[in-house]
């Protein structure tokens, strides 16, 4: 006879045992991610993240297996990939072409509205911040859900998402866990009818676990909050779960055909669900440029030392020499001899130096741009902006990618608010424009699915600069585009 999943299971009071027991097996299978993770982690920020080893039975893995980075060639292509690609903000249209005018005006609120909810959520902090994540860890994740009648975006970090990878080895996975810690008594707030079990819960593995920067302590539980996605429309299938350990705190249906999670991956995995980030492609350079600083560092500690080298029938002569400005040392025999040794060959420090440019060109980043210096001789706002649009091709695809982020949440928070308006709720948003705040219930706003299209449209199409932006205008005056006092 086949055993019954965790979703398929009748009891829903005791279905944590199931859940509790699928993420244990999900955790020991994949911990070489944690110290992939782990390991990305400390090559970027150069100092151990000490809440991503909860799961390590060895606190010091990545301290023994790297050492300490010395100059930080993936920080620098991490940072300045974030600020290439994910410094553009991107908003969100609503076409209805041929539409009539209620729809259109209604159209125009919903823009409003979403870019209110964009505001309010804090939508493209957490997106920049996912973008980091993917950079660094291969993957980033951001989780939009609702909470008390409102719509909610946060990232999530990729360590706390559990998921069967041979489950997706071809296709997305029908179920995920979310693994965190969370403080009992916000638990308790939210679950008063559980008090008693999430006291019990945290378990005795999970206490004494090799977290450096605390062990989990008794009032932090590990809240496990697990969805199975229906296996088609009205299936009935889909699950979504919140429990502890002994208490299963929340079990319910669920209807979406997606996860509340969106996933922004720098380079897509050949096969699997986790991709691979900048710091993992940088890791040879990365820690062979580490072992160059150690030898030159030793060498110079060793050999570069200056030496004075005295003849030994001159006497007293050790004694005299000092650091007196112009002072006068007699001395018999011949004068000292004062030598400072070259530690390395030249050809060390051009191999490092090599090093380091291969890293930017294995990441497609120019040196330039993580240095924030222009070429030489590109004095124009034109062939400054060509050589941008020229410099950025590169991640072309990595931007579309990331762009796709802002119309995927717009339709999350539309769905999202649909559901909070048929219980009777309301979803209001706050859109603030250049002289007036306009607060839009998104009753006024919605509009029926098919009838219009989301697009992309860059938020501002002026240059970042002052001196690029005053070119622009300056540019547009010229051709007739403006008039002279739009221009200033």
């Amino acid at each position: 006879m086949m055993e019954k999943f965790w979703w398929e299971e009748d009891d829903d009071g005791k279905i944590y045992e199931e859940v509790i027991a699928y993420v244990e097996s999900l955790e020991e299978s994949q911990r070489y991610v944690h110290e992939l993770n782990i390991r990305n982690a400390r090559l970027y920020s150069n100092v151990d993240l000490l809440g991503l080893d909860w799961t390590l039975t060895q606190r010091d893995y990545s301290r023994k297996s790297l050492g300490r980075v010395t100059e930080n060639l993936v920080q620098s292509a991490c940072d300045t990939a974030t600020s290439i690609i994910a410094g553009n903000r991107a908003r969100v249209t609503f076409q209805t072409d041929g539409a009539e005018f209620s729809v259109q005006r209604k159209a125009r609120l919903l823009e409003k509205w979403v870019e209110g909810k964009f505001d309010e959520t804090e939508f493209h902090k957490q997106a920049t911040r996912c973008f980091r994540d993917s950079v660094i860890f291969g993957t980033g994740a951001l989780k939009i859900y609702e909470h008390d009648g409102d719509i909610k975006c946060e990232r999530v970090l990729i360590d706390e998402l559990k998921i069967d990878e041979m489950e997706c080895r071809s296709s997305d996975p029908r179920q995920l866990h979310q693994v965190k810690f969370i403080d009992k008594e916000v638990l308790k707030a939210e679950f008063p009818d559980h008090e008693e079990a999430i006291d019990d819960s945290t378990k005795e593995q999970y206490r004494q676990s090799n977290t450096p920067y605390r062990n989990i302590d008794s009032n932090t539980a590990v809240c496990v909050e697990s969805y199975h996605l229906p296996s088609s429309k009205g299936a009935g299938d889909g699950k979504r779960v919140i429990c502890v350990d002994g208490a299963t705190l929340l079990s319910e249906a669920w209807k979406k055909p997606y996860f509340p999670f969106l996933f922004y991956r720098w380079n897509e995995p050949v096969c699997g669900f986790y991709g691979q980030g900048l710091a993992e492609q940088l890791t040879g350079i990365q820690l062979r440029i580490n072992q160059l600083n150690h030898f030159i560092q030793k060498a110079q500690d060793l050999i570069a030392v200056p030496r004075v080298f005295v003849d030994i029938a001159s006497k007293n002569l050790k004694m005299q020499i000092n650091n007196e400005i112009g002072a006068i040392i007699p001395y018999r025999g011949k004068p000292p001899v004062f030598h400072t040794a070259q530690a390395v060959s030249a050809e060390i420090y051009q191999y490092k130096e090599a090093l380091w440019r291969r890293g930017f060109e294995v990441a497609g980043i120019s040196q330039l741009s993580a240095t924030s210096k222009k070429p030489a001789g590109l004095e124009s706002a034109v062939a400054l902006r060509e050589y941008n649009d020229i410099g950025a091709q590169r991640f072309q695809y990595n931007a579309q990618e990331f762009e796709k982020l802002a119309p995927q949440a717009a339709e999350r928070f539309i769905d999202i608010a649909k559901d909070i308006q048929s219980r009777g709720g309301e979803c209001k948003s706050v859109f603030h424009a250049k002289k007036l705040v306009e607060k839009i219930c998104f009753k006024e706003a919605a509009i029926d699915d098919g009838t219009y299209r989301i697009r992309l449209e860059p938020a501002s199409i002026l240059s970042r600069t002052p001196a690029g932006r005053s070119q622009q205008v300056v540019e547009w005056a010229q051709a007739g585009i403006v008039d002279t006092d739009e221009a200033r």
